[in-house]
């Protein structure tokens, strides 16, 4: 694998293993609804900054 790819697949890991974390952190503050709709929003946002060409 080149580096690139590797960092595509740590970023990958990254933003995977954050949705958990905010999920413990935010479900208790924000509530369920609330917090699911962030997830929702904030992986849109990340699907939208990728490249397809360059895969």
């Amino acid at each position: 694998m080149s580096k690139r790819h590797w960092l595509q697949l740590i970023c990958l890991a990254a933003i995977w293993g954050s949705s958990f974390i905010f999920m413990r952190v935010l479900a208790p503050v924000l509530g369920p609804a609330l917090t699911s709709s962030a997830r929702a929003r904030s992986r849109v946002n990340a699907i939208s900054m990728v490249d397809i060409k360059a895969c």
